[in-house]
């Protein structure tokens, strides 16, 4: 019999996606509020601030909120929350109100996006094609269409999430996208760029692990009548593989590498990673305690839904494929948030700034979230990206990067391509680069159509990056 595994199983969707109705603001750094895109509203004070929230019912998009001339006056205010994001950064300030919370954001969560008209136009018609209103993050809105979909689609069916083990072996051991540069160091005259539309929405459409978990020793090998399985593998390379490898191995400080070199290793696999990494000679051992999913499940309703508006959207695509990704990657969150601290339990090292009389500390929180879809639908992202890459190196082209939804070839493809623009969910486009320089931290490509950039890097570290070597 097959063991249970301990802790409280919730469910999702865990509630109704409903319409935000709300006017769209945005503020600058003097503080004043520029309302849909041309009414500009002059504030004298933080107080004066918070009437005009309530009274026009607004979601705000800010600047950098540390430098924001209400800044002190909001992280002062017992009725304001600051809402920290990666490392204690701030992103956001709540402030309750009579009738409901009202969020000020840092515009940067919309792809690093300044506060102005432009992206107030993009995101009132973002507000109406998704039919939801206002949000005040990507992943919110996403999330809110995601939700929606799924009842539109299959009804208000709740599907069982992962338990306390399940949940932190996948967020403890998973990996995320694959990105990899086989040819650091080097200058490519010419090279060719496939990429693929929409890789983790449409591998989000593909059947995912469905019920309750359950606890197996052999993450490597499906029980008869089960679905999949993930769990902690040892794997080993006997002779040197002629391809790119199947699994990742986390590296001491965090980065992964993908062996292709003889030796043994560690790390965690889906049972199709399993079939994959055999295929290619690899010795494959189970090493600790996983989990098996009984059946499967599908929905296409919100990929299908998400592709047909990215057909038709104008410069509010790009915050539409943004709140995508962000949706995926919420189901990803780890259960932990933050708090403030009571003046006793206050620390140097926990104070969130000098200027800011809080000290914020981590806490358990139960995020809403199908740990198991998002880890099974990034590995199935990253095994399209390898089974393309695999054939095109059999097929004589040399794979030069792969970079998460997107391989870079010394040649044409042989594989099967359309035209960019033509591309629906999950097929691959194409373009040529010229003079691309491969370095340790990214790379750097001219187009075709004479535009350059170095994907794959944070902006702050990209321009540092350029600021002192220049452009290849």
């Amino acid at each position: 019999m097959k063991e249970r595994l301990p802790g409280s199983v919730a469910y999702w969707p865990h509630r109704p996606a409903k319409v935000r109705p709300r006017t769209l603001a945005t503020t600058d750094r003097q503080g004043r509020l520029l309302i849909g895109g041309s009414e500009e509203i002059p504030v004298g004070s933080w107080e004066d601030f918070k009437r005009q929230l309530e009274e026009r019912n607004l979601e705000v998009v800010a600047p950098e909120l540390i430098s924001w001339r209400w800044w002190q006056d909001a992280a002062d205010d017992p009725k304001a929350w600051i809402g920290l994001g990666k490392g204690a950064s701030v992103r956001s300030i709540v402030v309750q109100g009579r009738r409901r919370r009202y969020w000020i954001t840092q515009a940067e969560v919309w792809g690093g996006r300044k506060p102005d008209r432009s992206l107030c136009r993009d995101l009132d018609q973002l507000a109406a094609a998704t039919g939801l209103g206002q949000w005040s993050t990507p992943a919110r809105l996403g999330d809110a269409l995601q939700r929606r979909e799924w009842v539109r689609e299959r009804g208000w069916r709740l599907e069982s999430r992962p338990n306390s083990f399940g949940r932190s072996l996948l967020l403890e051991t998973g990996v995320g996208g694959r990105g990899e540069t086989m040819r650091l160091g080097a200058t490519v005259p010419h090279c060719w760029e496939i990429d693929q539309r929409d890789a983790y929405a449409s591998a989000w459409a593909l059947p995912k692990p469905h019920g309750r978990a359950c606890a197996t020793w052999d993450a490597t090998r499906v029980s008869e009548g089960a679905a999949t399985a993930y769990g902690p593998v040892k794997w080993t390379i006997r002779e040197p593989l002629r391809c790119p490898a199947p699994l990742p191995v986390r590296l001491e400080g965090g980065n992964l590498a993908w062996p292709t070199e003889p030796g043994t290793y560690f790390g965690a696999a889906w049972a199709e990673e399993v079939r994959d990494a055999r295929a290619c000679g690899i010795e494959v051992e189970p090493a600790g305690k996983g989990v098996e999913w009984a059946s499967w499940t599908r929905s296409e309703g919100w990929t299908q839904a998400v592709s047909e508006m990215r057909r038709q959207a104008g410069g509010w695509g790009s915050l539409l494929k943004i709140a995508t990704v962000a949706a995926i990657g919420r189901h990803g969150r780890r259960p932990v948030g933050w708090r403030e601290l009571k003046r006793q339990e206050r620390r140097d090292d926990l104070m969130l700034s000098p200027r800011l009389n809080r000290a914020y500390g981590q806490r358990e929180v139960d995020h809403p979230a199908m740990t198991h879809w998002y880890s099974y639908a990034l590995m199935q992202a990253r095994r399209r990206v390898w089974h393309r890459a695999v054939a095109e190196q059999w097929a004589g082209r040399r794979v030069v990067a792969i970079e998460t939804d997107s391989l870079v070839l010394d040649g044409p493809p042989m594989g099967p391509v359309v035209r960019r623009g033509d591309d629906g969910p999950g097929e691959w486009s194409i373009r040529r680069a010229d003079q691309t320089c491969f370095t340790p931290l990214t790379r750097w490509a001219i187009f075709e159509d004479g535009t350059g950039r170095t994907p794959g890097l944070p902006r702050e570290l990209r321009a540092a990056w350029l600021e002192e070597h220049g452009p290849p």
